[in-house]
């Protein structure tokens, strides 16, 4: 039960910030409070998680605050992070 609530949250995201775009209603801050938190909370259990977990989060980390354009980067939408266990 739990494990389904988590991955239908991380499926609506995306759609709802893109369909806030088409409505009109910004929904970026929302969802970026959103991922925001749940990095924090990887952050603090790091040593915790399967090793998978830990490297598309890092790769997460790394292309947004280190990357060709960091936080600017006009590519929009990217491949997948990692093609790790999981994918």
């Amino acid at each position: 039960m739990e494990r389904e609530l988590l991955q239908a949250f991380g499926h609506d995201l995306p759609r709802k910030a893109r369909q806030g775009q088409y409505a009109g209603i910004e929904q970026g801050e929302y969802v970026a409070e959103a991922i925001g938190a749940v990095f924090m909370s990887l952050g603090m259990h790091l040593r915790d998680l399967p090793r998978a977990v830990v490297t598309d989060a890092l790769a997460a980390a790394r292309l947004h605050l280190h990357g060709p354009s960091g936080r600017r980067d006009p590519r929009g939408n990217r491949s997948a992070l990692t093609d790790g266990p999981g994918h």
